[in-house]
């Protein structure tokens, strides 16, 4: 585990220039198209302050707004699923003039939302609302300007502690509501009014960042959606795990010897990243499935609803996994003055921690009512990771599933022990990018594993190594 190579054997394929090798036309048209960029008008959406018009249409105006105000908008989430897997390309310079196309739900309003939808489900921060910023409008934004740029706006949004709750499993989905009386407020943290506050004047003496203001005193736990939300209800969130992609490719190229990956990087946003399999071992699972006369009752079923399966997400193996956070109080002060990520000094961490795993077995997985397709088993699976924040030598256990949920995705549920214990410390939520057991891995979220109200969050990247 700890002398596995850093990155898939996939991209040292690429940066060697053996790409001919793996014999793909697609691949190559694909991924020249892609290199041009995005357009300008959906681009510039990803920017927290920068400011691009666009002939043909509506002013835009650059704010610092949550993940969750794209909530409803089909094409914000197809963009930003393409972002998963590009990461932040810059539009080009000069802005070409483009002949205005109408493209449904693709032209932001002439308002300080970021929708590109005029009928997106309103701001679930209506309480925070999006923070105007007018500074000036140079008539050109170097590259290196504009990825500064949408970092800012995607770190307001993997550290958004009002984005976690119930409604969404905990993780980077968009929220399952049971009824439509279900405010967006009810499905995430709250902010307390000043009415609500005056019980709590006796506690004020130890409040010295405004958590009561803010409703993260007293580590309660947040009860669950009931009745529990199915994995078939959930649909990624690509706008926040997008931002992930941007904040953690970031951080990887500031990352210092024996870890920097400014060379290897780039070639993480190859479409050959995307494509399914490109994960070491993974064909080899597939080549020993287990086939229908295979079955018997006899078969290894050693626990009740597990059944028959093979590795068919290639997760068994060495995984690195890029881990990114905030110092705690930071992580307090920048959701009480949103404004403080336009600063330029904001100090991150991030470490790579390698993770091996290993199958203990499957079990049957939920499919909607009516549905007549036969679902991929859930695979549940251990394992052990090396490191943590306080020392590189920490091995925690390690246990989770991986299944198929709505949309088609395939979701990763991890939970880690605290080190030298069996005690829950975090949980982790993550979608696979690109095809199954593609070399770009997965992207999602970790927090604390009791799901309290202080506790902390951020994004994390995982690709497969051995």
């Amino acid at each position: 585990m700890i002398n596995a190579p850093l990155f898939p054997p996939l991209l040292h394929l690429l940066t060697a220039n053996y790409s001919a090798m793996l014999g793909s036309v697609n691949v190559p048209w694909l991924q020249d198209l892609l290199e041009i960029g995005f357009p300008p008008e959906l681009t510039r959406t990803l920017m927290a302050k920068l400011s691009f018009d666009v002939q043909g249409c509506a002013p835009y105006q650059p704010t610092i707004t949550s993940a969750s105000q794209w909530d409803g908008s089909v094409v914000g989430q197809l963009f930003h699923k393409l972002i998963c897997c590009t990461g932040f390309i810059p539009i080009a310079a000069p802005v070409p003039k483009f002949t205005y196309t109408s493209v449904p739900g693709a032209s932001p309003a002439a308002s300080t939302s970021v929708s590109l939808d005029s009928t997106s489900a309103p701001d679930e921060d209506e309480d925070m609302p999006p923070l105007p910023i007018t500074r000036s409008r140079p008539l050109l934004y170097t590259p290196e300007g504009q990825s500064a740029d949408a970092r800012t706006l995607a770190r307001r949004r993997v550290y958004d502690m009002r984005y976690l709750g119930p409604a969404r499993m905990w993780g980077p989905f968009q929220p399952v509501r049971r009824n439509t009386t279900d405010s967006p407020e009810s499905n995430h943290l709250e902010i307390l009014g000043e009415d609500e506050n005056e019980d709590e004047d006796e506690d004020d003496d130890d409040d010295d960042l405004g958590l009561m203001h803010f409703g993260l005193m007293h580590g309660h736990r947040v009860p669950d959606v009931d009745p529990p939300i199915e994995p078939y209800e959930l649909v990624p969130d690509y706008v926040w795990l997008a931002s992930a992609r941007i904040v953690v490719e970031a951080n990887l190229k500031e990352m210092p010897p024996p870890f920097s990956a400014s060379d290897v990087l780039p070639y993480m946003r190859k479409m050959y990243a995307m494509s399914i399999g490109g994960s070491p071992g993974y064909w080899n699972a597939w080549a020993n499935r287990p086939g229908e006369g295979d079955r018997s009752e006899g078969s290894e079923k050693s626990k009740q609803g597990e059944v028959e399966g093979w590795d068919w997400a290639g997760i068994s193996g060495v995984w690195k996994r890029c881990v990114c956070w905030l110092d705690y109080r930071d992580l307090l002060m920048h959701n009480l003055a949103p404004e403080r990520f336009l600063e330029d000094d904001i100090q991150e961490a991030c470490r790579i921690i390698p993770i091996a795993v290993r199958i203990t077995g499957y079990s049957e997985s939920r499919i909607p009512p009516g549905s007549t397709t036969r679902a991929l088993p859930t695979i549940h699976f251990e394992g052990e990771s090396l490191g943590s924040d306080r020392s590189l030598n920490e091995l925690r256990k390690v246990t989770g599933t991986v299944s198929m949920i709505g949309d088609g995705a395939i979701r990763w549920q991890t939970v880690s022990t605290v080190a030298g214990s069996d005690e829950p410390e975090w949980s982790s939520e993550a979608v696979q990018i690109g095809g199954p057991g593609a070399a770009v891995g997965f992207l999602g979220m970790w927090t604390g594993a009791m799901h309290e109200r202080p506790d902390p969050l951020g994004p994390f990247w995982a690709w497969k190594v051995a």
